[in-house]
């Protein structure tokens, strides 16, 4: 019964899709879970909607599974690799370390 929340999610991500800007490439069935690159098995999703994706597809599992960890550990690397894209702009942007007020 979880799976179909699940794919109901994608559904409702698939109407949002085009009018992303920024998005995350996520995978519908997961590489881990035997998913493929097939556009068929891609969508578009906001950073928010693709750990939310995961965070359901792991709950559609129980706990001590594979499934379930490959899962929670995908919203790790998320936070993770936003994190690092964050850090990186900071430092581009010169703004590191400073305040806009001793920028003048």
């Amino acid at each position: 019964m979880e799976i179909i929340i699940y794919n109901d999610f994608i559904n409702e991500c698939r109407l949002k899709e085009s009018t992303l800007i920024e998005y995350h490439l996520h995978h519908i069935l997961p590489k881990f879970m035997g998913g493929t690159d097939d556009v068929d098995n891609l969508i578009k999703l906001s950073y928010e909607d693709h750990l939310k994706s995961h965070i359901i597809l792991a709950n559609c599992f129980d706990k001590n599974t594979k499934e379930y960890r490959g899962n929670i550990y995908a919203v790790k690397l998320i936070n993770k690799w936003v994190k690092a894209d964050i850090s990186q702009w900071k430092v581009s942007s010169g703004m590191l370390g400073k305040t806009h007020s001793s920028i003048s």
